[in-house]
């Protein structure tokens, strides 16, 4: 005879998995989409005719409002996000805070052009606390895709847990070069004779294989078969 009580437990248990993994995807495409979105939204509302230095130059465009909803979205997802334990509690929290400080401390970089719209430069304390945040946050996302994603909370991993750990660990290894680039670029560690919005080419490219490390962990991809 069935157990009421353990079918309930079953659907409850269900419907969490399912709203887990269409959380992650949502993170996945907003990952994905959010420099593609900045960019032609400002090419369409602000006429600009190139990119922005980095993505948080955006601020200071007439997407303004875009930015911050985006940046305010992921932020919240990261945030009510829970893991297998306080490890993975504590490092969600610190990148979702990461990328909202991305919104509350503007960049005090200014860009001359038709894209800038009017505004009084923030302090360099505000700019140096907005510097902060950015590295926080793609530091984070690159450890959590390394370490935290490639973790399993069954004995017998899959063959399909295997390949996703393959992506999360190609993944991670892509951003932490995009960030090793960004940071050497910006302390001109690196002296390269280059276009000025190479720092929006690699942020881009970290976003994006965030964006792909997120759809996989929310199984768009290398789905497990149905639990019986």
């Amino acid at each position: 005879m069935n157990n009421p009580n353990s079918h309930k437990y079953k659907k409850e248990h269900n419907q969490l998995v399912y709203s887990y993994l269409t959380m992650r995807k949502l993170l996945g495409y907003l990952g994905i989409l959010t420099p593609i979105i900045l960019y032609f939204s400002s090419a369409q509302l602000c006429g600009c005719t190139s990119p922005q230095r980095a993505i948080s130059h955006f601020y200071h465009t007439c997407v303004q409002d875009i930015f911050i909803v985006i940046a305010g979205a992921i932020s919240f997802f990261l945030l009510i996000y829970k893991g297998y334990d306080w490890i993975d509690h504590l490092a969600f929290k610190i990148a979702g805070i990461g990328i909202l400080g991305l919104a509350l401390f503007p960049t005090d970089y200014r860009s001359d052009g038709i894209c800038t719209r009017a505004w009084e430069a923030p302090s360099s304390t505000i700019g140096d606390i907005h510097n902060v945040c950015a590295v926080v946050f793609f530091l984070s996302i690159t450890l959590i895709c390394l370490f935290l994603f490639t973790k399993s909370n069954h004995k017998q991993m899959t063959e399909q847990k295997r390949k996703r750990n393959l992506v999360f660990k190609i993944c991670g290894t892509i951003m932490l070069l995009c960030l090793g680039a960004i940071l050497a670029l910006n302390f001109e560690i690196v002296p390269v004779s280059v276009e000025h919005d190479i720092v929006f080419y690699l942020q881009s490219v970290a976003l994006f294989v965030f964006g792909v490390a997120w759809l996989v962990k929310g199984q768009a991809i290398y789905r497990d078969p149905p639990q019986s």
